[in-house]
C-alpha cells in the first residue's frame, strides 16, 4: 500500500492514508515499511515496473466458436467438448447452460453430458458439456448458446456453434478447377498440385487420372498421393502435375478424373504459355513508310522485343540491305540496348 503515488517528473499524483498496516504476505512482504510523513528519497523510494491485481471470478471457455467441419446427413449425432473453467480467484456459480440462447435442431447437448449446468466452480476448476448436431438436410449450419455465471464482467457468455451438413454418400471434390502452369521455358519442367477431397460421407476411391485435349501429351503425373488411398469424410490427397513441353505457344489441356462408388468424375482444365529460355529477338516481317513525295522524307518505326525467357537480350547492329538499301536510313536504332524481360521492346 502506498502512501504516495508519483509521476515520471516526481509531482504528486495521488495519496492514501488513513490505512491501517497489515502484513499482505508474499511477494510484498519484502518490500519496507515507510512513514508516509517522511521525506521520499533513494532510500524509501519504491518503483513499480508493473502490477498484476488478482481476478475476481471470471469464466472463459477453452473456444467461443466450435467448428464441426462436415458432417454427414442421417448418419447419426456428431458430438464435440466444450469446456468452460474459472481463471478468477473466486468461486464461479454457472447457471443452466442455453436458459436464454437455447440450441435449436439439429444441434443439442447430448443427453447426460452437462456436466456445467449449475455447478460451482473454484478458481482453476473446469467442466465439460458435450454438445452433438445430428442434420436431416445438407447446408450450412449455425447456433449458439450462452453460459450464464457469477463472472461480474461476462455474465452471460456466448459459445457459436457451426458446420457444414454434406450428403451421406462420397461426393468428389477437386482443387482447382483450373490450373494455370504460367509462363514456362522450352523443355522446363513446371510442377503444380491438385488436391482431391470426400464432401461427403461413406468411403472415396480415386481410381484413374487421365489427360485429354489438344496438348494432352505435355503434361504428366508427377507424383500421385491418391493412389489406392480410401478418403472418409473430410479426408483428401493429392496429386502432382508437371508440364515440360518443347512446343511454343499457349497449350491447353483437362485432368480427367474417376472415382468410386458410382462412377464419379471430375475435370480440371490446364493451360499453359511456352517460350524459349535463351533471347530471341522478334522483328516484323516488314515495314512500309508508304507513298513519299520526291526530295521528302518517310518515317516508319521498327519495334524490336525479347521473346525469351530469362537471359538478357543484346543488340549489336541494326542495318538495311539490298538493292535499294541507299535510299533507306536507319535514324535512331536499338543498338546497345538491353533488353531484360521477355517482351520488352525498343
Amino acid at each position: 500500500v502506498f502512501g504516495r503515488v508519483l509521476g515520471n517528473g516526481m509531482e504528486l499524483v495521488d495519496a492514501i492514508d488513513a490505512l491501517d498496516t497489515l502484513d499482505a504476505g508474499s511477494p510484498f512482504g519484502s518490500l519496507p515499511v515507510v512513514d508516509i510523513g517522511a521525506a521520499i528519497d533513494e532510500s524509501n523510494l519504491i518503483v513499480l515496473t508493473g502490477v498484476v491485481v488478482d481476478p475476481p471470478a471470471t469464466v472463459s471457455a477453452e473456444t467461443l466458436d466450435v467448428d464441426f467441419a462436415l458432417v454427414a446427413i442421417n448418419s447419426g449425432a456428431v458430438s464435440r467438448t466444450v469446456t468452460i473453467q474459472n481463471v478468477g480467484s473466486q468461486d464461479l456459480v454457472i447457471g443452466t447452460l442455453g436458459d436464454s440462447d437455447a440450441l435449436a435442431a439439429p444441434f443439442s447437448f447430448a443427453a447426460g453430458q452437462d456436466n456445467c449446468s449449475g455447478q460451482t466452480l473454484a478458481s482453476t476448476q473446469s467442466c465439460t458439456v458435450e454438445v452433438e448436431v445430428e442434420p436431416g438436410v445438407t447446408g450450412n449450419l449455425l447456433d449458439s448458446f450462452n453460459v450464464p455465471s457469477s463472472d461480474a464482467a461476462s455474465p452471460d457468455m456466448t459459445v457459436t456453434v457451426r458446420g457444414t451438413a454434406v450428403p451421406d454418400t462420397p461426393v468428389l471434390e477437386v482443387q482447382p478447377a483450373t490450373l494455370d502452369f504460367g509462363i514456362a521455358g522450352t523443355g522446363q519442367p513446371v510442377r503444380l498440385d491438385v488436391g482431391i477431397s470426400n464432401f461427403g460421407g461413406g468411403q472415396l476411391q480415386p481410381l484413374s487420372a487421365l489427360f485429354s485435349g489438344a496438348n494432352s501429351d505435355s503434361f504428366t503425373i508427377a507424383q500421385n498421393g491418391c493412389e489406392q488411398v480410401m478418403l472418409s469424410i473430410g479426408e483428401s490427397c493429392v496429386i502432382t502435375l508437371q508440364l515440360t513441353s518443347f512446343d511454343i505457344g499457349v497449350l491447353s489441356a483437362e485432368f480427367d478424373l474417376s472415382a468410386n462408388p458410382g462412377g464419379l468424375a471430375a475435370q480440371v482444365v490446364l493451360s499453359a504459355s511456352v517460350t524459349l529460355l535463351e533471347p530471341k529477338v522478334r522483328v516484323p516481317p516488314s515495314v512500309n513508310v508508304r507513298d513519299v513525295l520526291f526530295d521528302d522524307v518517310g518515317v516508319a518505326p521498327l519495334s524490336l522485343s525479347n521473346q525469351g525467357l530469362e537471359d538478357d537480350l543484346y543488340i549489336s547492329l541494326v542495318e538495311v540491305l539490298g538493292a535499294d538499301a541507299a535510299l533507306f536510313a536507319v535514324t535512331a536504332d536499338c543498338i546497345g540496348a538491353r533488353l531484360v524481360a521477355q517482351g520488352t521492346a525498343c
